[in-house]
């Protein structure tokens, strides 16, 4: 095993590419067609062992739509056996109970993307109902006692993102930001745009998807450079490019990075 130049502390685990949702917006372009990649339930726990080898405190499963995928709690189970801080970036539009169990027991949190308080708004942006299933789950998740943050990504002229965001709130969400479409993926099909980027991919954090490949952040996934099934992630991590900051670009969207990794003067509070 090759020791990484660099220390890494954070890690997406993109699970599945497979989501109910179809999102205008979708970096990944994911959706009701997804599937869950090459990668198995075993190859998830090895890699995870090997995140925790390498430095890594804390990950976030995301999609797609993670909680879709039939081994995340057991996912859960073994990163919390690993001693991490686990969040789980979700629609909530539908959790099991299995599910809500694995979540209490790993002590992990939730992160979820919303959109508007109008049920008509909602599904302009995601193409199906679900605003009173997510409220509902909201709520659910908070009378368990885990912690749920939440982003309101302004997507379309006239987005209800403030009344959004009072009602996730107002619903019990710990932490709420209103966030901006980034220009990746399906809003701009074939664009490998770096001005979307923070600058900061890389930087001590790194994205593993579905077939395996690494890459230094889930926006910024056509710069593979590597991948998990064919050699254990300490070595592919010595190919990941230095981060590149560059002065004005805005910050990672604040419903996938841990929010205290954000500049505050670089996301807009409501």
């Amino acid at each position: 095993m090759i020791e990484p130049v660099r220390r890494y502390g954070y890690a997406w685990m993109e699970i599945t590419s497979r989501c109910q949702l179809e999102c205008v917006h979708c970096y990944a372009s994911s959706g009701p067609r997804g599937d869950h990649g090459v990668m198995t339930a075993a190859d998830w726990m090895t890699t995870l062992g090997q995140a925790a080898v390498v430095g890594v405190h804390s990950v976030q499963f995301i999609g797609g739509e993670p909680t879709i995928h039939p081994e995340l709690p057991a996912l859960l189970e073994r990163a919390a056996s690993l001693g991490l801080n686990i969040e789980v970036y979700s629609n909530l539009l539908r959790v099991p109970e299995s599910l809500w169990q694995a979540l209490v027991r790993s002590r992990s949190k939730l992160a979820i993307s919303f959109y508007s308080t109008d049920v008509v708004e909602h599904r302009r942006i995601t193409g199906r109902d679900g605003v009173s299933a997510t409220m509902a789950n909201l709520r659910e998740a908070v009378r368990r006692g885990i912690h749920v943050r939440a982003g309101v990504v302004k997507i379309i002229p006239g987005q209800r993102v403030v009344e959004a965001a009072t009602q996730l709130r107002e619903a019990g969400a710990a932490e709420v930001v209103i966030d901006r479409m980034r220009l990746l993926g399906r809003p701009a099909p074939g664009a490998n745009d770096e001005f979307q980027l923070c600058g900061r991919c890389g930087d001590g954090r790194f994205a593993v998807l579905p077939d395996g490949s690494l890459t230094p952040c889930p926006l910024a996934r056509w710069k593979r450079v590597g991948n998990v099934l064919r050699q254990p992630l300490a070595d592919a991590l010595t190919g990941m490019p230095a981060p590149a900051v560059s002065e004005g670009n805005a910050c990672f969207p604040a419903n996938c990075l841990p929010m205290n990794d954000c500049a505050p003067n670089m996301r807009s509070r409501e």
